[in-house]
């Protein structure tokens, strides 16, 4: 099984030989093997929302993989906004929360 990673290497097969830029992206995959294993275990209800604009993580590859990790969750739910979405789009959001919540709580 793969860890997720952007160069889609095996998880820690990296070695030092590699361009340094390589590597490191690499290295850095492999520290987050923990969370993919808690993620693909998790069962509570999830909502994806990610910032189109997002230039620190792009949706089409981390949304998508997060929605992979969680089959079971909502999104991803695009919305206007970067990286900081609280910042960006804080009313949108909320609504949106607040809609999940009320779904699965049956409200």
């Amino acid at each position: 099984m793969r860890a997720f990673c952007p160069i889609r290497h095996r998880a820690c097969s990296h070695g030092p030989g590699r361009a340094g830029y390589r590597w490191t992206k690499a290295r850095a995959a492999c520290r987050f093997e923990w969370l993919e294993r808690e993620l693909r275990e998790s069962k509570l209800p999830t909502l994806l929302v990610w910032g189109r604009e997002d230039e620190v993580f792009d949706h089409a590859t981390f949304a998508t993989r997060f929605k992979e990790l969680l089959p079971h969750a909502e999104g991803p739910l695009l919305v206007t906004g970067r990286h900081f979405l609280q910042e960006d789009s804080g009313e949108e959001i909320a609504g949106e929360i607040n809609h999940f919540l009320d779904r699965i709580e049956g409200r």
